[in-house]
């Protein structure tokens, strides 16, 4: 198993156990949760506020632009937003690495609950998904040029549309310049791009260095 699987299970584990407490509702981090062991109280606290802090800036995003925007989220990994949305963008894209995609795909395309809520137009293919709503797309963001042509390419995004990128602790894991490189190639290829952060800061272990 990758150090990416890892952590992706490791989050997954986590919003389970907090569901599972009544921390927050939501009907199918379930189905992704390898094993929901218990969290120690901050650790199901702290999910809780970053799981509502980006439900609760996507919601208003697509509110304030009356579903007519787009929203890509970069290395989701198996966390279920897009099935918890009460409104849903015109176009919703997911960018990962191959083998977190085609993992997501086998659990959607084996889960009832989760495939039913796809758009009916949806193709589910090895490696990704594809819809007039709905994107599940496979490419590594390390190499941000890449990335974005194949972004631009397989969901054919308007990128004249107000377009949120949902980042959340994955930026620390790639070098600084690369970092950079891609939030100032999403700044140069979308005329109306808003990107929602949300990072580990000032990390005491030498793993986050």
């Amino acid at each position: 198993m990758s150090d990416v699987t890892k952590t992706n299970d490791h989050a997954s584990n986590c919003k389970s156990f907090a569901v599972s407490l009544g921390y927050y509702q939501d009907p199918y981090v379930r189905f992704f949760a390898r094993n929901p062991e218990r969290k120690p109280p901050g650790i199901s606290l702290g999910t809780y506020v970053r799981v509502m802090i980006v439900r609760l800036v996507i919601t208003e995003f697509i509110s304030l632009f009356k579903r007519k925007c787009t929203s890509v989220s970069l290395a989701e990994g198996s966390d279920p937003l897009f099935w918890n949305l009460p409104q849903k963008p015109l176009k919703y894209v997911e960018v990962d690495l191959k083998d977190v995609v085609v993992r997501k795909c086998l659990i959607i395309e084996r889960t009832p609950p989760l495939k039913q809520n796809l758009p009916k137009d949806a193709k589910i293919a090895p490696t990704g998904i594809s819809s007039d709503g709905f994107y599940l797309i496979t490419a590594d963001i390390s190499n941000p040029d890449e990335a974005l042509k194949l972004l631009l390419e397989k969901s054919q995004l308007d990128c004249t549309l107000p377009t949120l990128f949902l980042s959340e602790c994955v930026l620390v894991y790639l070098p600084s310049r690369l970092s950079q490189k891609l939030v100032d190639s999403i700044a140069s290829k979308f005329a109306k791009a808003a990107f929602l952060l949300y990072e580990q800061v000032s990390c005491p272990s030498v793993y986050f260095v």
